[in-house]
């Protein structure tokens, strides 16, 4: 998808970073047993969730840290970036709402509306928790990919605040599942993100 490919080019977190959430997204929509086009429609979002990173400058898509309070606030951006973007595709307009509300948090303290509980459209609560299990999941410079039981207790964590609990906990037993499968398999299915985000 060219947006995506654009987003990549020039973010390079980003590179793998929506397959990576698309993955994830998918897994707990069969989870949550939504239907095939419910489905599409999660993994397309997924697929475009960070497009609005196009609009922000390259000095903080590609700092080697964390960012200040600053940079954080105009990183917030991205979501209402992303959705202003898609507005004039017409055949996206189930798209816009789950890339515009997927920073919400279930306790109303995200972004950028604020949205709380069951205000955050369905879609944009199961983006968040995808998109969270990516960033935990991923090398970054300044920290190491979580392991897995760490992911877990994040998930755990934020369960009924940051995250949908109902979501948290179907991504909680699709982690303890693929845990407890052979080694090798185990490794193959729970690093294969954390793989293409380190070799970005």
């Amino acid at each position: 998808m060219a947006l995506v490919s654009a987003v990549e080019a020039k973010d390079p977190y980003t590179r793998h970073h929506s397959l990576n959430v698309s993955s994830y997204a998918e897994a707990l929509a069969v989870a949550i047993g939504l239907s095939d086009k419910d489905r599409e429609l999660v993994k397309i979002a997924a697929m475009l969730h960070d497009v609005g990173k196009i609009g922000l400058p390259d000095s903080i898509l590609t700092k080697p840290g964390p960012l200040t309070d600053v940079e954080y606030s105009l990183m917030k951006e991205h979501a209402a970036i992303g959705a202003a973007i898609l507005k004039p595709v017409s055949f996206l307009n189930r798209v816009r709402p789950l890339v515009l509300h997927h920073h919400e948090w279930y306790n109303g303290r995200g972004y950028p509306a604020g949205l709380r509980g069951l205000e955050i459209p369905l879609g944009a609560r199961i983006l968040h928790v995808a998109d969270a299990i990516d960033a935990m999941a991923s090398p970054r410079t300044y920290k190491a990919a979580f392991p897995v039981e760490r992911t877990i207790a994040q998930l755990l964590d934020g369960r009924g605040e940051q995250f949908d609990p109902d979501i948290a906990d179907h991504a909680v037993r699709w982690l303890q599942a693929n845990s407890q499968r052979p080694q090798r398999e185990a490794t193959a299915l729970l690093r294969r993100i954390a793989r293409r985000a380190g070799s970005a």
